[in-house]
């Protein structure tokens, strides 16, 4: 069955309806709790995290991921979906799940991430201009080039930058935020903590390092 989708990553996705198994939902339960960890901790547009990132997990099959257009500030059991497979070629994944949930419009990045580090099983994403105006004293990479979200072109970005780092940043204006990566829950949820830690004492002794992408690439 294809599902027709709004956003800017894919014009079409194929689901197959099925149940969670039970190592699935436990990874559900498990991410819910780590999105609700987050909220009113990073500093996101408008201080709200509702429809400000998506968040995922490696599952045997695939990844279970967060809808699109879901909020996170309520984000529960319903506004997930597991993608099994994805075809590079025609930019169509096949998603099964409960529900016949879109899967987040950054997918396309989620697997690319996934497949180049074997090593990440967890990945949140936020928009957070605080992340990448701090980006250097975070010691994170920031992409080159603004592009779509969801496009190659961006996927492609970020694949470009990543190599061993758990934090990206993104260019803006536009699309401005972070992936933070990890092989466990816990270990996102450090690295982000970590990060705030790190932009606060900062603030304390400078500016920021890169209010741009012009300025953190110097």
């Amino acid at each position: 069955m294809a599902e027709k989708f709004k956003g800017a990553s894919f014009s079409d996705w194929l689901y197959e309806q099925a149940q969670f198994p039970s190592l699935v939902q436990l990874l559900q339960g498990k991410m819910v709790e780590l999105a609700r960890s987050l909220i009113g901790q990073v500093p996101i547009p408008n201080g709200d995290i509702a429809n400000a990132g998506n968040l995922s997990c490696r599952t045997a099959e695939g990844c279970l991921i967060t809808r699109t257009g879901c909020s996170i500030v309520h984000l529960d059991a319903n506004d997930w979906i597991e993608v099994i497979s994805w075809n590079p070629d025609t930019w169509i994944p096949t998603a099964k799940g409960p529900a016949p949930n879109e899967p987040s419009s950054e997918i396309g990045a989620h697997l690319a991430i996934y497949k180049a580090r074997p090593d990440v099983n967890v990945i949140v994403h936020l928009h957070s201009r605080e992340f990448v105006a701090w980006a250097r004293t975070l010691g994170a990479p920031l992409t080159e080039e603004e592009y779509p979200y969801g496009t190659p072109e961006f996927v492609a970005e970020i694949i470009k930058v990543l190599e061993d780092h758990n934090l990206v940043c993104l260019c803006g204006p536009e699309h401005i935020g972070f992936f933070a990566l990890g092989g466990s829950i816990s270990e996102v949820k450090e690295l982000i903590r970590s990060s705030l830690a790190k932009i606060k004492e900062a603030k304390f002794r400078q500016t920021p390092t890169n209010k741009t992408c012009r300025s953190a690439r110097q």
